[in-house]
């Protein structure tokens, strides 16, 4: 079962009947399957009566740790939360202007395993530094009572420390970065670089030879050092106007401004080939590109970034190149299961780019 509420007030003796059964069940003193003594049996070991314990029972088969079969009498879950359930941590909402794409990705890939995975995955939204609101609430009241065995974090939870979200010892963790590592975590992360190269190489073998980046990364001038080496590497040109940096937050249609700017002059001072390297910005990009009546892909190829498996529109062709959040989640709850079972397991995990049509063929993980 699920916990459908947070914190509920309950009697002092209720309470520590709760609290007491609990740390059996989540210390595996009682463990799954196990029939529990009678309320009666309970009563006199914790010096309550049978109705609190009865109470109390209630309450834990509400949260999903008993199951009671009448006078078969109560057993341990098959699954109890503290084994089962994983929380799937977002710092935004669907309908929040700084819903990003990949968050989206992040999203659908959860959705399509949910009927059928071994885990049991409720969603948090709004989970940030404001540390307020009825999700970030619930997931607190979560972990205190603990209720989930783990929580796949969908990005970078600086604002989060002091939290029982990255302090509780008893929770699993798998973090979704930028490349930081974070201690008691599994830390998973989409490797950047890996786009880049494999961008270039592409373009490269189109033939392209005058490469642009229209770009929300951060920090910039490590971006552009590890782009200009690669495009040098491959004999190509790149131009420090070819760096064009727009926000995915600025206002509509800016990136297609900037992709119009880039290819308004005559063919051989313009890119023959853009690398548009964040899936926020993908449509925009596509739209002034369309508007510049360069010829497609006669005159220029674009390598667009997405995250699988809800990439971007786009309104001219492109080759989706990207990372795929069903392969990024399968090994954040690898990683938490790893945790739980005690065994931890590979602390930090790069995930590499792939092409659209490589999705099925072989493993994602970068070496």
């Amino acid at each position: 079962m699920h916990p459908t509420s947070t914190k509920r007030r309950m009697q002092p003796k209720q309470e520590h009947v709760i609290s007491r059964m609990r740390e059996w069940i989540v210390n595996r003193r009682l463990k799954p399957g196990t029939r529990l003594p009678s309320r009666a049996e309970i009563g006199k070991q914790l010096d309550v009566s049978s109705l609190t314990v009865q109470q109390a029972f209630d309450r834990l088969a509400a949260d999903g740790f008993v199951e009671s079969f009448g006078r078969r009498g109560t057993f341990i879950a098959d699954r109890p939360p503290h084994l089962s359930r994983c929380g799937i941590v977002f710092a935004s909402s669907p309908d929040s202007p700084d819903w990003s794409q990949f968050w989206a990705a992040m999203l659908q890939a959860t959705a399509d395993r949910r009927s059928s995975d071994e885990w049991d995955m409720p969603f948090f939204f709004n989970v940030n530094q404001l540390r307020s609101g009825d999700d970030y609430e619930r997931l607190i009241d979560d972990i205190e009572q603990a209720r989930l065995a783990g929580v796949v974090l969908t990005n970078a939870p600086h604002e989060l420390y002091g939290t029982p979200i990255l302090d509780d010892k008893r929770l699993a963790r798998a973090i979704v970065t930028g490349g930081s590592h974070y201690s008691d975590a599994v830390s998973v992360y989409p490797e950047t670089n890996t786009f880049i190269d494999r961008a270039l190489e592409r373009l490269a073998e189109r033939g392209r030879r005058r490469v642009a980046f229209i770009s929300a990364m951060r920090p910039v001038t490590q971006f552009e050092q590890y782009a200009s080496a690669g495009v040098e590497r491959l004999g190509m040109e790149v131009r420090p106007s070819w760096f064009q940096f727009v926000h995915p937050g600025s206002v509509e249609g800016a990136a297609g401004n900037v992709a119009r700017l880039l290819l308004d002059r005559p063919a051989p001072e313009r890119p023959d080939a853009i690398v548009i390297t964040d899936d926020n910005i993908v449509e925009q990009a596509t739209i002034g590109i369309a508007a510049s009546g360069v010829r497609l892909p006669d005159d220029l190829d674009i390598v667009a970034l997405c995250n699988f498996p809800t990439p971007p529109p786009s309104v001219v062709p492109v080759t989706r190149l990207g990372f795929d959040a069903r392969a990024i989640m399968a090994v954040a709850l690898d990683g938490v299961a790893s945790l739980v079972a005690g065994k931890g397991g590979n602390r930090q995990v790069a995930i590499s780019a792939r092409f659209e049509h490589e999705l099925n063929n072989g493993p994602h993980a970068a070496s």
